[in-house]
């Protein structure tokens, strides 16, 4: 971006309180509209200061990071074992997708860059021009990595219950109508929905220099495309579909889906067993591996809906009208569902498929006895 001889008083009061500096989530989710006025944003701005920055930073270096980093152990480690399986499976390309998103998040919401900006002092990227350059063009990155990981993971559930839904209740179609190929469209299909919006978000922000202090200051800060007013209506309906497209109808349609899919499990192991003469032969049903997918995937998506229907009402409760301090608390609260959310799938997979069980097992015994003989 080049560097323009915008001042910081250009930029109105409103963004010490509100937009780039801070880490994603918490900058979009505490936005003041441009039309309130310069008390409100000046009480604001010393409220943030004064009595939030312990919390801020207790969720940004502590919180977030002790959820996000075995999380994304956890996706890696997910993303080997299914290579192992390979993906001939269209479970396991779906599964490998969304491991994909969810480590995307779990690296872009520890924004580093952003946390360097936001809590060095007084604010901004106090290094030459070159070094600032470089930080935000990795804030940039980062930024990508955690709105494309996050709407994208929260996509992907309702292929993984489309699937599902198909292989239930037309098993004998399931090969001819669910292929791997057709799925690995569908995935790339739900990384792409998400490009335009991910294009716009990248011209909210821009980085300029100021004067601070008798010396030159990188800062990241809003565009006229949130200044403006007119622009600023425009952002709002972009981020109100934003958040439709990706919690709640996703999570409806996941959740009718669940419940199709629960149901249908239920009736045909109620079937088989009437139709089983033994016990053995019923307890080695339940051991299939259309059995184990199922109720794994069905978990998967059970626990999505659990974790973004809570991130989407804490979501609701953000509003100009509440307090500054209630805004920052619930858009903090939001990220750290939403990387538990990213985080979980792991140990799903570890805890109901014993095929992962054991793949695992053997990597990790394999690792061991490799680096024990050095």
């Amino acid at each position: 971006m080049a560097t323009t001889g915008r001042s910081a008083n250009d930029l109105g009061t409103n963004f010490n309180t509100s937009f780039g500096a801070m880490t994603s989530a918490l900058l979009m989710a505490s936005l003041q509209a441009p039309t309130e006025s310069p008390s409100h944003a000046q009480d604001s701005a010393i409220v943030s200061v004064n009595d939030l920055t312990t919390i801020e930073w207790v969720f940004a270096f502590v919180a977030v990071p002790m959820v996000s980093i075995p999380g994304l152990v956890g996706n890696v480690s997910s993303l080997i074992v299914l290579y192992r399986h390979g993906f001939k499976k269209t479970s396991n390309i779906l599964l490998a997708a969304l491991s994909v998103a969810d480590a995307c998040y779990l690296i872009g919401v520890n924004n580093i860059p952003a946390f360097m900006h936001e809590y060095s002092t007084g604010r901004g990227f106090h290094y030459s021009g070159t070094s600032c350059y470089v930080l935000y063009g990795l804030y940039r990155m980062y930024r990508l990595l955690e709105l494309w990981g996050n709407w994208t993971s929260l996509t992907l559930p309702v292929l993984i219950t489309i699937e599902r839904l198909v292989a239930v209740y037309h098993p004998f179609k399931f090969p001819l109508i669910v292929t791997p190929r057709r799925t690995l469209v569908a995935v790339v299909i739900s990384y792409l929905l998400w490009l335009p919006l991910n294009v716009y978000y990248f011209f909210l922000e821009d980085l300029v220099f100021v004067q601070q202090g008798g010396v030159i200051v990188g800062r990241i800060v809003p565009t006229r495309y949130y200044q403006d007013k007119v622009w600023y209506s425009v952002y709002l309906s972009v981020k109100k579909a934003a958040i439709i497209l990706s919690e709640p109808i996703p999570i409806l349609l996941v959740g009718i889906g669940c419940f199709m899919v629960g149901v249908k499990i239920r009736l045909a192991h109620a079937k088989r067993r009437k139709m089983m003469y033994f016990v053995s032969s019923v307890t080695n049903a339940r051991g299939t591996p259309t059995f184990r997918t199922s109720w794994t995937l069905l978990l998967v998506c059970i626990v999505y809906s659990i974790t973004i229907g809570t991130a989407f009402f804490l979501e609701m409760g953000i509003s100009v009208d509440v307090s500054f301090t209630a805004n920052i608390v619930l858009a903090a609260a939001i990220r750290l569902v939403k990387c538990i959310h990213s985080s979980c799938n792991f140990f799903i997979y570890i805890y109901i498929n014993r095929n992962f069980q054991e793949t695992y097992r053997s990597i990790f015994a394999s690792w061991v006895r490799k680096h024990g003989h050095k």
